[in-house]
């Protein structure tokens, strides 16, 4: 709010139903949530912005003019607590930001509108996975979601630190990599071809918000599993992990 202006937030208890589910754009998990509302009175945001705001590296911000919040981040921080965010706004009428956070836990929140979750959560047993990022914040979703699945989880920040780890004994207890594709020291490209020259059976899914085509296609060419896109969904992230593991 450039010139001033107020800021509200107000929480309240929800119940969602399946004519909530019916309204939008994505599925809905049915049962009691808690909404959590941000209400500005500022210039608010195009309905073309609106579309974009949750992607990774979308900004409006000029040079000097901050990073801004990390929309993408709150995204992933949501869903991966079960959540829903919205966006409602107009020129000139200000913006209002809604979470949507399950009361219970996940798990029993799926399972009592969903009989088939917790199976389909843990048929492919536990199992090891590496999991490669250089941002702390993609780290932590990412290892939540896979000890959602049921699965144990190694997190390193480097593709460095993730080949020191591969290359000693632990390794032989490590299922499958996922493998953000652009850092800062080593890309994902550079490590998985050192991942593949230890171990051509290795199994790698690549992870990533922005990534130039010809890596993508490279990485492909060699035998990725599969490509998971940020901020990271828990339906998509789960069936790319499964659909992963279960390839030969």
């Amino acid at each position: 709010m450039p010139n001033g202006g107020q800021l509200t937030l107000s929480t309240c208890n929800i119940s969602l139903d399946a004519e909530f589910s019916r309204s939008r754009a994505y599925r809905v998990v049915s049962g009691d949530y808690l909404l959590i509302t941000f209400q500005d009175t500022g210039p608010g945001i195009p309905l073309s912005m609106q579309e974009h705001i949750f992607e990774p590296f979308f900004t409006t911000k000029g040079p000097r003019q901050g990073a801004g919040l990390g929309l993408s981040s709150v995204y992933g921080v949501v869903k991966n607590h079960g959540g829903y965010i919205e966006v409602n706004s107009e020129p000139n009428q200000g913006t209002a930001f809604l979470i949507y956070l399950p009361t219970k836990p996940a798990q029993e929140q799926n399972a009592s509108s969903d009989p088939l979750a917790a199976s389909r959560i843990s048929d492919m047993g536990a199992k090891h996975i590496l999991f490669v990022d250089d941002e702390q914040m993609l780290r932590n979703i990412g290892q939540d979601m896979l000890r959602e699945m049921g699965h144990s989880v190694t997190l390193c920040k480097s593709g460095k630190e993730a080949l020191d780890y591969y290359r000693n004994p632990e390794r032989c207890s490590v299922d499958m990599v996922v493998l953000d594709i652009i850092m800062p020291d080593m890309d994902g490209l550079s490590v998985f071809r050192e991942l593949k020259a230890i171990n051509p059976a290795i199994k790698v899914v690549a992870a990533t918000g922005h990534a130039p085509d010809k890596i993508v296609g490279d990485m492909l060419a060699l035998g990725i599993k599969g490509l998971i896109l940020k901020p990271f969904r828990f339906a998509e992230f789960s069936n790319k992990i499964r659909q992963a593991l279960s390839e030969a």
